[in-house]
């Protein structure tokens, strides 16, 4: 699980040091944000074009037997296991098929 740390920083332009947020604080920063961004858009009525948004996305993956019998006594490669399931997460995220994505990758070299 992703989890924030417990002191955030917030950095400004008229302040020339971070200064630190507590949880009430958080919460009047981010409210404080989408009020912005809802003031912005005109309530979502205009487009929002040229904008970029970034997202984290966790993976954890589990392996049957230990690394070592993984490698030694299935003679199989967990970069290969871990390829293919990272492969299968970005297919769901991008709505593609993994040969696409698989396809695309190998065009671009």
């Amino acid at each position: 699980m992703i989890q924030t740390g417990e002191t955030w920083s917030k950095r400004s332009c008229k302040l020339p040091l971070p200064i630190n947020l507590g949880i009430s604080e958080r919460r009047s920063e981010k409210q404080r944000a989408f009020a912005l961004l809802d003031a912005l858009s005109c309530s979502g009525s205009l487009p929002i074009q040229f904008c970029e948004i970034h997202a984290i996305v966790g993976l954890a993956h589990c392996f049957e037997n230990s690394l070592i019998d993984t490698v030694i006594m299935q003679n199989t490669s967990p970069i290969d296991e871990l390829s293919r399931s990272t492969l299968r997460v970005a297919s769901a995220i991008f709505g593609v098929s993994s040969d696409e994505i698989v396809e695309k990758k190998g065009g671009e070299s």
